[in-house]
């Protein structure tokens, strides 16, 4: 099992919490699939699902429009961020939609074409 840590959660809350680690219930993998109101989610990286019915990809902090999220945390790689994106997000049909987790939507073929970091 994985386990939660608050060191990390207090890098973006900015004080200590009185948070403890904690043991993660269910640590998603390639082949788990689930459904919400009749869609089917589809996790393809950590924290990203892509819903193949609708043609859209939310992808949480792992990109955005013209960057890629921050891997100079506790555990993060820039290599393995990118080749990541790379492999699982940028496969998908260029016009799938990409939703981060905050910032501007963006497309999977705009990301290919313009994005500085994936070159």
């Amino acid at each position: 099992m994985a386990v939660a840590h608050p060191d990390i959660i207090v890098l973006f809350a900015g004080s200590n919490m009185g948070l403890t680690p904690c043991m993660v219930d269910y640590a998603i993998g390639d082949d788990f699939y689930f459904n919400v109101a009749g869609v089917t989610f589809i996790p393809i990286m950590s924290a990203v699902f892509y819903i193949k019915c609708a043609g859209v990809a939310f992808v949480g902090g792992t990109l955005f429009r013209d960057g890629i999220g921050r891997c100079d945390l506790p555990g993060g790689n820039e290599e393995t961020l990118i080749s990541g994106i790379k492999e699982k997000i940028l496969s998908l049909p260029g016009d799938t939609i990409i939703i981060p987790g905050h910032s501007r939507f963006t497309t999977v073929e705009y990301e290919r074409e313009n994005n500085e970091y994936l070159r």
